[in-house]
């Protein structure tokens, strides 16, 4: 028996500083006797079960007589009230202090919060509408506090305090709200408002960030040909030594460090300062590629359990091969500073030989248990959908250029997507961009979702990169911090092959702390395990400083001895020294004159601004 057809739904937010608590009243009206209510176990954009849940600290119901009802907890994320007919209130507290992207927190200079971790939902109700209203915070800390959110308003005042209304609890869910004592600049962006607000201490020119940004964003509107939204919302989290993003619908999450943010007076584009804007390009261009364009199966997702699917690579992966293409493209770096990022990606998958045993379909697959939930054997087990997938889309994108006799690229797949896909609200299938780039250039490119996609074959980088006329080598490891490298021209000749630990540490009093080991390097072969404290070898004592020196120097086919703890116990163990494994990445455009025709015009579509071409047909 129902009680009523349809429900509308008001939130009131209150919150408490000192316990770090957001308290929720919930109120409706009772829809059946035995009312259902949940919490989503995982945010959508971060694929791992979180059990939000886990943080509700009280749950209490009451009727319209204010007399308290039944409450019977079904699961982890699951509750049953007995209801009677009318009026019906459900009362409880929410713990707030994780500062991420993804759940909620509160302190003395922000708060932030997504739906999923703070709105039950009734199941089997209609519900008409979604309504939160949030209260001025009482401490003195949050008097000059504005909120800035993308939810419609109601009735709100100057600074945003009052009632939203959405109509669906997906985009409740979808719309996460920050306030705090923010800083922002407002720009307009293919006619359209956006904004961008900054929380906690810095010092960065946020002006210049506003006209830095803007290019990029429409870098990614002239690719797709549209902006799907009426606004639009960069929220940063400005912390001490934080990154990340989570995209939505209309805005994106944001953390970074306060190095990312340009100081004033100084123009030039440092490393970090690119890392930031290039997060804000990753997460702008998932408004259409994973917002809009996304797998059938994430359309109306579980939000209760896991939800499997082999497409990730494609989202997360085409995403991360465009958040820095657009910025070369839009001239905000030079190439030099763009392959230095490259080169990064492509030494830190090839230093794992995890891309040998699982493929970016798998590790899409697997993203829940695995990719989420590393452990110090992450790298000889499983590859990045992120990394790996970004170099796979490059070479789709060499691929396509090619094979279509530089008629066709990525850039179109991506259109397609949209206009067939995105803009319809229809599904992809897990085939979906392999047919689109069959329609394009034929059957044969069909062998290169078999190797690369589906399979482990190690991916043609140097042909790939040959294709636009960039030049490439791998060579061993020179030493801590040695990453990859960029040039503006051939580097010298490669570092001479030497021997290497093969292993990530971490600092500590007595010697080195091994967090991570290669498959097959030195310490491995030696007997060596995460978390042993090296302490020696061949007899010297090492350290964060020295270690790498030290590994270095030893002769080649020599047996040497290491020595470590394990639990208390000193271990002393021989290892034979080899050669260091051929996995950190150069990279340097080849000189103009050593190009072809076909080559250097290939290269020239390539990082085209695809923006200043739509405004110059436009003036046509």
């Amino acid at each position: 028996m129902d009680y009523c057809e349809l429900v509308n739904i008001l939130y009131r937010l209150g919150f408490h500083l000192a316990s770090k608590t957001i308290q929720v009243r919930m109120e409706l009206s009772a829809c059946r006797p035995a009312m259902r209510l949940t919490l989503p176990a995982w945010i959508p954009g971060s694929y791992m079960i979180r059990d939000f849940a886990r943080n509700i600290t009280s749950l209490k119901a009451y009727d319209a007589a204010d007399k308290q009802l039944s409450v019977t907890k079904l699961d982890k994320q699951n509750w049953q009230v007995d209801c009677t007919e009318g009026e019906l209130v459900i009362e409880y507290s929410i713990y707030a202090n994780d500062l991420s992207v993804r759940s909620a927190f509160i302190d003395s200079s922000l708060l932030f919060f997504n739906g999923t971790s703070l709105f039950l939902r009734p199941i089997e109700c209609d519900v008409e509408s979604y309504r939160v209203h949030i209260s001025r915070l009482q401490e003195s800390c949050c008097t000059n506090w504005k909120i800035a959110t993308t939810l419609p308003k109601i009735a709100t005042d100057s600074d945003g305090y009052g009632e939203y209304q959405v109509n669906s609890y997906e985009q409740l869910i979808d719309t996460p709200l920050i306030a705090a004592d923010y800083d922002s600049c407002e720009l307009t962006v293919a006619g359209v408002p956006h904004r961008m607000v900054f929380c906690g201490y810095h010092t960065g020119d946020l002006e210049r960030v506003g006209r830095d940004i803007t290019p990029i964003l429409e870098e990614h509107i002239a690719l797709f040909g549209e902006l799907p939204v009426q606004q639009y919302l960069f929220m940063t989290m400005v912390t001490g030594n934080g990154y990340g993003g989570l995209e939505h619908a209309d805005s994106t999450a944001l953390i970074c460090s306060r190095k990312e943010l340009p100081a004033y007076g100084n123009e030039s584009v440092s490393e970090d300062y690119q890392r930031y804007l290039g997060l804000c390009s990753h997460e702008y261009f998932h408004l259409w590629n994973v917002k809009r364009i996304k797998p059938s199966i994430m359309q109306e997702p579980d939000l209760g359990n896991e939800v499997y699917t082999p497409q990730l690579w494609s989202y997360e992966g085409i995403t991360s091969y465009y958040d820095e293409l657009a910025l070369l493209r839009s001239g905000s770096i030079e190439i030099v500073a763009y392959l230095k990022q490259i080169a990064k990606v492509v030494t830190r998958v090839t230093r794992g030989t995890g891309r040998e045993l699982q493929s970016i379909a798998e590790s899409s697959f697997d993203a829940w248990t695995k990719f989420y939930k590393q452990d110090e054997n992450a790298p000889n087990a499983i590859v990045s959908y992120y990394t790996k997938g970004s170099l796979v889309a490059f070479g789709l994108d060499m691929e396509l250029r090619q094979q279509s006799e530089d008629s066709f690229s990525l850039d179109d797949v991506m259109r397609r997507l949209w206009q067939e896909y995105g803009s319809k609200g229809r599904g992809t299938d897990d085939d979906s961009i392999e047919e689109i780039c069959i329609s394009l250039v034929g059957d044969g490119i069909a062998s290169f979702f078999d190797l690369y996609v589906r399979g482990t074959a190690e991916l043609p980088l140097e042909r790939w990169f040959a294709a636009v006329g960039i030049s490439s080598r791998i060579r061993p490891k020179s030493g801590d911090g040695d990453d990859g490298s960029a040039s503006a021209s051939q580097p010298d000749e490669a570092a001479v092959a030497k021997v290497s630990l093969d292993a990530v540490v971490a600092e500590h009093p007595a010697g080195v702390l091994l967090s991570v080991l290669y498959q097959d390097g030195l310490a491995q072969r030696a007997g060596l395990a995460a978390r042993d404290l090296l302490v020696a070898v061949d007899g010297y004592q090492v350290n964060k400083k020295n270690v790498d020196a030290i590994v270095s120097a030893l002769p080649l086919q020599q047996t040497v001895k290491l020595h470590a703890f394990r639990d208390g116990v000193m271990l002393e163990l021989d290892v034979v020294t080899e050669e260091t494994q051929l996995s950190t990445c150069d990279l340097w455009p080849t000189a103009e004159e050593q190009l072809s025709d076909e080559i250097r015009q290939r290269r020239q579509q390539w990082q085209a601004s695809l923006a200043a071409n739509m405004a110059g047909s436009l003036n046509d």
